[in-house]
């Protein structure tokens, strides 16, 4: 399975961004079955928005097509997310949105109980919250085949839209899978994954939000594995999701993520660094870690990590994140599919030897590791 993509954007934004999809098939309650594995892929050309990146000018939040706050049935906004821009008419902190209908403040909107940041594309951001093939900015990619190749979905209790945009990564479902998914290019990730695969990408692997296995890490079983193996870096985005953000106005700083702390599950190779964006800026007691105040709060990481030098996630002065790492014995026993698992690995480089002005120094410097 292979996508291609560009490398526009800073380093923790991209125009591409694969979702990691459990659906219950068979109606048992859980999302474990050999078959209930997917993945969906998102396109759009506006890179903040796919990874919803916090914007750089203006009243920041304010701005955000990718953060507001949630609406409750039968009281505002219909049940339905609202943008903090949709609101208008001041920026009174005193002004709940929870109380009545269509008047809150786009201040309000970021501070109340149910404000929340949404990735591009994401099913919450629109009416019902349900899938939207395109939205305007960007649309999710059909997979090739169409009905033809469509996962048998039939027997759902309740019907998805996404039929055909789901790409199934089991062999259950796609014999013909091999567990790798390839992306020239750069590519954000996240998702829940129910499978074993390795994602591999000639740039920057991004963490957009969360990634993490329908059956946990902990138990043992290496029912789902992931390896990410990345040419350049593999990434956490300092984005709306990730760290915690203020609203313009106020001095508190605001979770928008369902959860404070970050998740990985997945085995990391990076060709050069395993990282966090700007990790070293942003407040240093804006979230808790446990019971230590810290900037971003926890990077829980579970499998393992493997690149050139050890990148940084955080300072010892409260910037960035602290570190709650465990390894993963899958990673040793039944490691993803075809993932390097022993050696020393570079980037692969060609070079065409030109005789007239041959510099053989030049030559052995483009084939060390990390040029």
């Amino acid at each position: 399975m292979a996508f291609v993509n560009n490398v526009n954007g800073n380093a923790g934004q991209s125009e591409m961004r694969i979702e990691f999809v459990a659906v219950d098939v068979n109606n048992d309650g859980f999302k474990n079955g050999t078959d209930e594995g997917f993945l969906r892929v998102y396109t759009s050309a506006n890179e903040a928005w796919v990874v919803a990146s916090r914007p750089t000018s203006g009243t920041g939040l304010q701005n955000s097509p990718n953060c507001g706050h949630m609406g409750v049935a039968g009281k505002w906004h219909a049940g339905n997310f609202a943008t903090a821009a949709a609101h208008t008419g001041g920026s009174s902190s005193g002004n709940d949105p929870t109380t009545t209908a269509g008047s809150g403040y786009w201040q309000s909107a970021l501070t109340s109980a149910t404000r929340k940041c949404f990735l591009g594309g994401a099913d919450s951001l629109w009416a019902g919250q349900a899938f939207t093939a395109n939205d305007g900015t960007g649309s999710w990619m059909v997979r090739p085949g169409g009905m033809a190749t469509a996962p048998n979905l039939s027997g759902l209790a309740v019907p998805r839209r996404d039929t055909l945009y789901l790409f199934p990564i089991t062999r259950a479902v796609n014999p013909a899978f091999k567990g790798v998914v390839f992306v020239d290019g750069k590519i954000a990730v996240s998702g829940q994954l129910r499978g074993r695969i390795t994602l591999a990408a000639t740039d920057n692997i991004i963490i957009a939000d969360d990634v993490k296995y329908v059956t946990d890490p902990g138990a043992g079983t290496c029912t789902d594995m992931l390896g990410l193996f990345s040419g350049a870096d593999v990434l956490l985005a300092d984005n709306t999701l990730n760290a915690p953000s203020q609203a313009i106005g106020t001095s508190t700083y605001y979770t928008f993520d369902d959860t404070k702390d970050e998740y990985i599950h997945g085995v990391v190779l990076a060709l050069d660094n395993f990282t966090v964006e700007n990790y070293n800026a942003g407040a240093s007691d804006a979230e808790d870690c446990g019971t230590t105040n810290n900037g971003r709060g926890c990077l829980y990481l579970s499998g393992g990590i493997i690149q050139r030098q050890r990148g940084a996630v955080g300072l010892v002065g409260g910037a960035g994140y602290i570190k709650r790492y465990s390894y993963d014995i899958c990673g040793l026993t039944n490691p993803p599919p075809y993932f390097p698992t022993t050696g020393r690995f570079a980037r692969g480089h060609y070079y065409e030897v030109d005789p007239t002005g041959f510099d053989v120094v030049e030559f052995f410097n483009l084939l060390t590791p990390g040029s």
